[in-house]
């Protein structure tokens, strides 16, 4: 039994330090990787409620128009005389 835990702990312990440091490497480059994910995910949220902003003042634009419009047609059926057949 001694003879394994030489083997593969002390003789060998160039080969764990390099998985060690491979796992420290992958373990950071997932963690920049996730990093970069949730910067972008937030400059798309807003890119989203900047399009969401314009699309209401839009609605809001075109919205009164068809007031200011209804507003008028009403103005003119009112001075027009009434039709009779």
């Amino acid at each position: 039994m001694k003879s394994l835990f030489q083997t593969f702990f002390i003789e060998l312990w160039p080969i764990w330090i390099g998985i060690g440091g491979g796992l420290i490497y992958f373990l950071i480059r997932e963690f920049i990787s996730m990093h970069k994910g949730a910067i972008r995910i937030l400059k798309f949220d807003e890119k989203l409620d900047e399009i969401a902003t314009e699309r209401r003042e839009l609605l809001t634009h075109v919205h009164n128009s068809y007031n200011g419009l209804a507003v008028k047609h009403d103005k003119i059926e009112k001075r027009l005389p009434p039709i009779s057949t």
